[in-house]
């Protein structure tokens, strides 16, 4: 299943967050590898939403691209309506804990 690596990358990261290892952080911002910015100073408006939007769990975007347009039909609705990889995870939230404890029993 493709999936399973990024989700294998993406609880390692949260867990090495969480740990503290590499400092106390209660959040961090995940950019997917594929993601390039296209506004100046996108950081300080990222910033902005996360001081708006305290509390959350998971603070992200769904996939708003024209990619899927030709086979949009087929694609499963989890898929079409899941938060793509771009958000703000809230590592001491309980619900982003709980998803990220039933990802590491998948």
């Amino acid at each position: 299943n493709w999936v399973n690596g990024p989700n294998r990358q993406f609880e390692a990261a949260f867990r090495i967050i969480q740990s503290g290892e590499w400092g106390e952080y209660d959040g961090f911002y995940l950019m997917e590898g594929d993601s390039v910015p296209i506004k100046a100073h996108w950081l300080d408006v990222v910033l902005s939403e996360i001081e708006v939007n305290r509390p959350f769990a998971i603070l992200g975007a769904q996939y708003d691209g024209d990619k899927w347009d030709n086979f949009y039909e087929k694609i499963p609705i989890s898929l079409l309506h899941h938060t793509n990889g771009n958000a703000i995870y809230n590592t001491s939230h309980p619900l982003l804990e709980r998803l990220v404890g039933q990802l590491e029993v998948e």
